[in-house]
């Protein structure tokens, strides 16, 4: 959005006049145009006015942000302070953060006090975290020198004054970057002082002392002198009481864990994982189990495995363990290839047929898919044939449903042979089940198929399955075997004749449900469209008949039909049985009718 000077004089005008006081309303009234006079309005129209600051930034400049708009702001933030406005000085901050791209690095300084000022004294929690989003953007572009003069003093006071627990939460964010500015020794070890104590201090709140638990990791990155006594803290803190600073902890030890050398692996690091995996609260076994593949990674450069740990929270009592587990089989399984055949793949099978909680085996379910390719053949065949005896009547329709969102995948790695012998007869099985979803699922999946069966197989099974789902009660149904028998012609284009013969689905034209004759419509038109030119005689006819169809709805399926299907009808063919119906459609009664008419009558022409 670009805007003129005059347009950013009457916004910064607006923000001045964002009053709160009868007071300001007096001191201000003056100044600002009549339409931009909005001393009484509502938060929303605030905000309106407030979200026009990037805008202005971009049109001033770096020099005028400094001198015009930040003293603006600074009012700003003092009246919504005062007046409790959260929602205002949220909206403030988020616009403060995306200033330093319009402003020289020299000159982003200016706004650390603003923002300290959000960050210290506003006790709502999401305030400060966008103050210290915000300050964080902005000590990115500040020199080293800006760090130890502005943001440090910042960081001790909220700290060791008597602020807000939510000041310290959102403080917590901010030692990381200003510890990669600072090029002071003591600073940097004041810093990681403050982080430690912070995490470590019992009497400090909670919620603080997680939040600085979850930047350990990232300080460990960079302070490479101070890991050992980082790594040191967060081995005491996967021990402590509070079960929130322990799952906090694990994203940290993650964080460093590349840092650690062997007999550290081994001494300090393994007895903190199996801690890890026994702990008590599911929240720690949770962010545990989801880590597993990154840890073995780590692991393999001293030849250990962790696939009993790994066995050990597939097989957890809580179902959100199992399922973070089992959402990195692939990974782990990649990451461990010893362990893939030998124990892997025996508890894949198990959990497949055992895992009673549907999520966790929707989840198991794909990434097995993902593991097929790398099984030798005899332990990929079993798996698929474990899976495929899940959508048979022993399955849930949950379990039905995950298998056939990745059957097609299944498919590409299976034999024809195999496919012959359990998939096709186990979807067969299903051709009425009572789940609806079961049933669209065999639906849409049996086409995939037809490359393992014969004409015969074809025309005895699958053609009068398809033809009976045409009349199944579920919309979604009827519609994909109409779109399946498409399908099948493309490819045995051998059947398309006998099919258009058809005299069950021939019925369906002139059935009293107008649900049945819609999907006629588009049985019609799939096999005109997908099948050879010998279909056209013998279907086309019946579909003009129903250009005099009493539901418009019917009728709309035809000239709908009829767009799709102009480029497979010759002039002639449109002559003798198109245009005398069509030119009827164009003076239909219905709307809907004539328009989709009046379009088909433009693709005929072409």
């Amino acid at each position: 959005m670009t805007v003129d000077a005059d347009s950013v004089d009457a916004l910064i005008h607006a923000i001045t006049g964002l009053s709160f006081s009868e007071e300001e309303i007096a001191k201000n009234y003056d100044k600002i145009p009549p339409y931009l006079r909005i001393y009484e309005a509502e938060i929303a129209e605030k905000l309106r006015v407030v979200r026009t600051m990037s805008i202005i930034a971009e049109k001033l400049g770096s020099s005028k942000i400094k001198d015009t708009l930040v003293p603006k702001v600074d009012e700003l933030i003092t009246a919504s302070i005062n007046n409790g406005e959260d929602e205002l000085l949220l909206e403030i901050c988020q616009q403060l953060g995306n200033f330093p791209q319009h402003m020289e690095r020299n000159s982003c300084v200016c706004l650390v006090p603003l923002l300290g000022r959000v960050l210290s004294q506003v006790e709502e929690v999401v305030v400060g975290e966008a103050a210290a989003d915000a300050l964080i953007r902005v000590i990115a572009d500040l020199t080293a020198a800006q760090v130890d003069s502005i943001c440090l003093p910042l960081i001790k006071s909220v700290f060791e004054d008597d602020l807000f627990c939510s000041s310290r939460r959102a403080g917590c964010r901010l030692i990381v970057p200003c510890y990669c500015k600072t090029q002071s020794a003591d600073h940097k070890s004041e810093l990681k002082g403050r982080l430690l104590n912070a995490a470590s201090q019992e009497d400090e709140i909670l919620l603080v002392r997680e939040a600085a638990v979850c930047q350990l990791g990232q300080l460990a990155q960079q302070a490479a002198k101070d890991r050992p006594e980082i790594l040191t803290s967060l081995v005491a803190l996967s021990n402590d009481n509070h079960r929130d600073l322990r799952a906090a902890s694990v994203r940290s030890l993650m964080q460093m864990i590349q840092y650690c050398n062997e007999k550290d692996l081994e001494a300090i690091v393994m007895p903190v994982l199996e801690r890890y995996s026994e702990d008590a609260h599911r929240n720690t076994r949770q962010n545990f189990a989801s880590q597993l593949a990154e840890l073995q990674v780590a692991y393999n450069k001293i030849g250990k495995s962790l696939c009993p740990i790994f066995i050990r929270l597939w097989e957890d009592n809580e179902p959100e363990v199992r399922r973070a587990t089992a959402s990195n089989l692939a990974a782990f399984a990649e990451a461990s290839p010893k362990e893939l055949n030998g124990q892997l793949v025996p508890k894949l099978k198990e959990h497949l047929v055992n895992e009673h909680d549907e999520r966790v085996r929707r989840e198991i379910i794909a990434e097995t898919v993902k593991l097929l390719p790398k099984l030798r053949k005899e332990d990929a065949s079993e798996v698929v044939k474990t899976m495929v005896s899940l959508i048979t009547d022993s399955g849930s329709a949950a379990a039905k449903q995950a298998v056939f969102d990745h059957l097609k995948d299944v498919l590409s790695i299976t034999s024809p042979s195999d496919m012959k012998a359990t998939i096709i007869p186990s979807l067969l099985k299903l051709y009425n089940d009572q789940n609806w979803r079961v049933r669209l699922g065999v639906v849409k999946n049996l086409p995939e198929l037809l490359s393992a069966m014969d004409d015969s197989q074809v025309t005895s099974t699958i053609l009068p399955a398809y033809v009976s789902w045409l009349r199944d009660q579920a919309h979604d149904i009827r519609q994909a075997a109409a779109i399946g028998l498409g399908r099948i012609v493309r490819d045995r284009k051998t059947l398309a004749e006998g099919l258009a013969k058809n005299s069950a689905l021939a019925s369906l034209a002139t059935d009293g449900n107008y649900q049945f004759r819609k999907v006629w419509v588009l049985t019609a038109q799939e096999l005109i469209e997908n099948g050879p030119a010998s279909c056209i005689p013998l279907l086309l006819p019946q579909l003009m008949k129903l250009s005099a169809d009493k539901v418009p709805n019917v009728r709309m399926a035809l000239v709908k039909a009829l767009i799709r299907l102009a480029k497979n009808l010759d002039a002639s063919v449109v002559k003798k049985d198109v245009s005398g119906p069509l030119a009827e459609l164009i003076k239909d009664s219905d709307a809907d009718v004539r328009f989709y008419a009046d379009e088909a009558l433009a693709c005929l022409k072409k």
